[in-house]
């Protein structure tokens, strides 16, 4: 929720002025159904192509156009190849040129844990050689190798303490909704019984 909310900001920040930076997000999830949201190279290309056009109805960046030509006279009548991470890289700091950008990914530590390193090793090129201003948002729980990877990286710790009074308060009024609507015990829940719900799902929600 709080990624979200920081690129909801981030887009209305971007929808005041056309010389606002170019905004490109991620949501990265291991969920079997969706396998591209866990890969380091599916990442990379989705930032890419939110970065090549900022609006639907808006031409693509010249260098996105140059690489989808190249690969397309490669393959010779056949599907393109994707780009790799080290290609995706290099448009993206040839847009980069001319546009500074915000990029926001979400649950670094749901990316494949064998290439996401990779993934950020890019992120640290695009800062690095990127001729405009580049800010990168990531958040992540703090597995082992991402907190090496990053710690020169400015960082923000929550734990769960720090939101425990929202869940709290959230808890409380959706149990008393779903009593009010009959969806516990068609509604036959005394205050006792309640009180012992709302608590287990507290102490259970472990921040989450």
């Amino acid at each position: 929720m709080l990624t979200c909310s920081l690129i909801e900001r981030f887009n209305e920040m971007h929808k005041l002025t056309s010389s606002s930076p170019l905004l490109a997000y991620f949501y990265c999830s291991r969920d079997t159904a969706e396998p591209e949201r866990a890969d380091p190279g599916e990442v990379l290309r989705s930032i890419l192509e939110q970065l090549s056009s900022s609006d639907m109805d808006a031409p693509l960046r010249q260098p996105a156009v140059l690489a989808y030509r190249e690969r397309k006279r490669e393959a010779r009548g056949r599907k393109p190849e994707k780009l790799s991470l080290e290609e995706s890289t290099e448009v993206i700091l040839q847009i980069l040129e001319e546009n500074p950008a915000i990029i926001a990914i979400d649950a670094l530590d749901e990316c494949d844990p064998i290439g996401r390193h990779d993934l950020i090793r890019s992120l640290r090129e695009i800062i690095r050689e990127s001729a405009s201003v580049v800010k990168i948002f990531l958040s992540s729980r703090d597995d082992k190798d991402i907190v090496k990877q990053m710690a020169t990286a400015s960082e923000v710790y929550i734990k769960a303490e720090d939101n425990s009074k929202d869940i709290e308060d959230f808890t409380k009024f959706e149990v008393g909704r779903a009593i009010q609507n009959t969806r516990i015990l068609n509604g036959e829940v005394s205050e006792a019984l309640k009180a012992d719900i709302i608590e287990t799902l507290n102490s259970k929600a472990n921040g989450m």
